[in-house]
């Protein structure tokens, strides 16, 4: 006789227990106050700079996606600068001190400056005197006047030059004006200065330009016939300049800016013949004949357009000499570099003068790392730093947490706090990792091989493209399934076994095979658009019988024609897909989940039309979203032991209704980074996992308390249901439910059950409950995938209650 494994975890304690006193409290008086969303990293993140704290050389500020981390023990220990989720998914640009109050913090996004006046408690809003373009990519303050401050202002759009340029304030950031007055304005503007208060600005096809603080105007200064990207004086001797550009390395003055000599090239520049953008100079202020210059990161050169980027050579070089010559460091490119004038001198072999500290924000502005051996190795610091952009969350049957962001894929097998450590999972070749919504799934006889695709923008060029297969036990990077290269697919799921593997793809509808991808059977009759944001893939057929597509190549949360995407189903007789889309219209769909009980029920989450339900299979659909406004939606996931308890992932937080969308309450608990959430994942323990924007992967523990009662009720009747699905294979979901009997006390009473499964000539065939139940409302997982086709039965006996049900395994 063979026993079934149920889905059964913990059983209920007696209805009117002590226990169930304070979880009735809890119910009252609300979730908030005892739950908290805990980072589970991966740590690091995209990062636009490091900056040294004026007052307190150990205390360093870095920022990017997910605000601001400051560190006030050298690096150890990395702390967010804000509780507000709303600046959690802020972009910082850059930020500066006060040279006279420690407390006053200005910063800038993308799209907003903020001042902060408690040291990083709380942050405003600052618009006086400020265009509609308020990114400041660098900030300049007064040694001699420090309330004096300065931002170069960047533009993306030629129109809006006229915004952009540098703006000056006298109170450190409260409010501004404009000081463009003899500047000839650009796109990007990056302003320096000189410990005695020389102002410059680098401009874009302009050249450089220094200020005059008597006659309030900007002069040109030195020509170059290039963009200067960006100047550093030297802190020692302000008469030695150096400055970079954008294609003729760098230049020198020893007057102030009266006369300039072009430096040599090193020698990896391919003996100075490849073009190099030199993006940052730094002087190391305890010896300034050692000078480095670090060249354009993939995040900065967008700014030109330049379509020889991708031939552009990227790196850091220093020099011993004062500029002279020069040599690659061999640590590679960073976004930003900085030098600890404040450390103790070294010496390495990479470097045969003594030098200072090197802090950089390394890797693609993936980490803060810190070298003490003049950029010979690197050590990382990002402990607290959860800001990497994560796209995709899935937690697999085994516990394993999987994460797809833009860096890859990774992998967390065991939660540890703020100690877990991720294992990415690298394919080959390298330069193809780079990803934005890498999307796995674990292949269901295998815990060790996991399939994973890229997702979106992997359709801008071939990088990328294709399903990979990777083993988790060996360090072999991961390669292309070759019947899969050159395609680019946006979801990937398999069967019952390791054999069959599903796939949407970019171009040519739903991909389906059943020899582990060496040959594929595509679906894309019927479909108007054949992108394929995700689909379903029937419990009973093993077919695809769901899908939601779009077009939007350009841009991945709006389309062009929404007509031609939405919801389709496939029609097996036909062999077609057919758009459904009554009560639905026209909409941009972001995800579709299923009910794990009933085929026919279905949600679809879009990106600006809200949450829709359908119970009959997607013929109709009702908009369940209409008291939640007109938030960007997400993801959609459904609680597994309850189909009515769902959860929704927006630009305004994460959303559950326990009513199949009736009403919604709001789930942004303390702990959240970021209101935009990506994904949700829940696992087979009831923890709920988030892929947040700004704060990368957070988790509940617990939230989902998973019982074997799973709709926590009371029944006021025995009933088994009919299994689903029927006909089946191989696995189907039994449920039934133990009716509530009145008592005198308060004990639960308990009853004897079974759930039996019988062949057509009474032979007892699997054992699937055998135990003692309270009142409730109860579900068990039968596989009978070592049976042959054909009609069973299942029988129930709770107490004095008997009642038997028919169902077909159809293989």
């Amino acid at each position: 006789m063979k026993k079934t494994k149920s889905l059964i975890y913990i059983n209920i304690k007696p209805f009117f227990s002590f226990k169930l006193f304070f979880f009735l409290i809890f119910i009252i008086f609300g979730k908030s106050f005892a739950q908290t969303w805990q980072s589970i990293g991966p740590f690091g993140g995209d990062r636009h700079f490091v900056y040294q704290d004026p007052h307190d050389h150990n205390t360093f500020y870095t920022g990017g996606i997910g605000f601001i981390h400051r560190t006030t023990d050298d690096g150890e220990n990395w702390n967010s600068l804000t509780n507000n989720p709303n600046l959690g998914q802020t972009g910082v640009e850059a930020v500066i001190v006060s040279f006279s109050d420690p407390k006053k913090i200005l910063t800038s996004s993308k799209s907003s400056m903020l001042l902060s006046t408690d040291g990083g408690v709380s942050w405003d809003s600052i618009t006086s005197g400020l265009s509609s373009e308020k990114k400041a990519t660098t900030f300049v303050s007064f040694h001699s006047i420090p309330n004096y401050v300065f931002a170069g202002i960047g533009v993306k759009d030629s129109s809006k030059i006229s915004r952009g340029g540098v703006y000056f304030s006298n109170n450190f950031g409260q409010t501004w004006q404009s000081k463009n007055t003899g500047l000839v304005l650009t796109k990007t503007t990056r302003i320096y200065s000189s410990n005695t208060d020389d102002l410059y600005a680098c401009t874009l096809g302009a050249g450089l330009f220094k200020f005059d603080t008597t006659s309030q105007l900007w002069s040109a200064l030195g020509s170059f016939d290039d963009s200067v990207t960006c100047i550093k004086v030297d802190p020692t001797n302000d008469s030695i300049l150096i400055v970079g550009t954008y294609s003729h390395w760098l230049f020198r003055s020893k007057d102030k800016g009266l006369n300039w000599s072009q430096l040599d090239k090193p020698s990896q520049l391919n003996n100075g013949e490849l073009p190099a953008t030199c993006w940052d100079i730094e002087f190391d202020p305890q010896n300034t004949q050692v000078i480095y210059t670090r060249l354009y990161s993939d995040q900065e050169i967008p700014w030109y357009q330049n379509s020889n980027a991708a031939s552009m050579t990227k790196g850091t070089f220093y020099s011993i000499d004062g500029g002279s010559s020069w040599k690659k460091l061999s640590s590679g490119s960073f976004t930003d570099m900085l030098v600890d004038g404040f450390s103790q001198l070294t010496s390495s072999d990479n470097l045969s003068v003594r030098s200072s500290r090197i802090i950089i924000t390394g890797g693609g502005g993936s980490n803060i790392k810190m070298s003490n051996n003049g950029g010979v190795s690197f050590q990382i610091k990002n402990k607290g730093i959860a800001t990497v952009l994560v796209n995709r969350v899935t937690v697999d049957k085994y516990g394993r947490v999987f994460m797809g962001a833009e860096a890859g894929a990774a992998l967390l097998r065991n939660i540890q706090g703020i100690q877990s450590n991720w294992q990415f999972l690298n394919i080959s070749p390298k330069d193809e990792r780079n990803g934005y919504n890498w999307q796995m799934v674990v292949a269901p006889e295998d815990s060790a091989t996991v399939y994973f695709c890229k997702g979106e923008f992997s359709h801008f060029d071939n990088k990328g493209k294709g399903i990979y297969k990777y083993n988790l036990d060996s360090n072999v990077d991961g390669s292309v399934l070759p019947s899969t290269k050159f395609n680019g697919f946006m979801y990937i799921t398999t069967g019952n076994t390791s054999d069959t593997i599903y796939a949407g793809s970019h171009s040519s509808g739903v991909w389906m095979s059943i020899d582990k991808g060496n040959s594929w059977t595509k679906y894309e009759t019927g479909l108007s658009e054949k992108m394929v944001q995700t689909f379903y893939v029937s419990k009973i057929t093993r077919l695809p019988l769901y899908c939601v597509t779009r077009l939007d190549s350009i841009h991945w949360s709006k389309s062009v024609f929404p007509d031609k995407g939405g919801f389709y189903k496939w029609d097996i007789n036909n062999n077609k897909w057919q758009l459904k889309t009554t009560g639905l219209g026209a909409v941009v769909a972001s995800d579709m989940k299923v009910s794990p009980f009933d085929e026919n029920k279905i949600y679809i989450s879009t990106f600006n039309n809200g949450i829709f339900k359908s119970t009959n299979g997607g013929d109709s659909w009702t908009n369940i979203s209409t008291t939640l406004g007109t938030f960007k939606s997400r993801v959609v996931e459904i609680n597994p032991n309850n189909d009515d308890d769902i959860f929704i992932g927006t630009n305004h937080g994460i959303w559950e209704s326990k009513n199949a969308g009736t009403s919604w309450d709001r789930l942004n608990f303390s702990g959240l980074k970021s209101y935009t959430i990506n994904d949700i994942a829940i696992s087979n323990n009831g923890d709920i996992f988030i892929a947040e924007t700004g704060g990368s992967v957070q988790y509940i523990p617990g939230l989902i308390t998973v019982i074997d009662n799973i709709k926590n009720i009371a029944p006021r009747q025995f009933l088994l249901s009919q299994n689903y699905p029927n006909p089946f294979n191989p696995t189907t979901t039994i449920r039934y439910d133990i009716q509530k009997v009145k008592a005198q006390n308060f004990a639960s009473p308990q009853y004897n059950v079974k759930l039996i499964v019988y062949d057509v000539l009474g032979k007892e065939i699997a054992t699937l409950v055998n135990k003692k139940q309270s009142s409730g409302r109860y579900a068990v997982e039968f596989n009978a995938s070592s049976l042959s086709s054909g009609i069973y039965y299942y029988r129930l006996k709770a107490g004095n209650f008997t009642q038997i049900k028919k169902m077909i395994l159809l293989k």
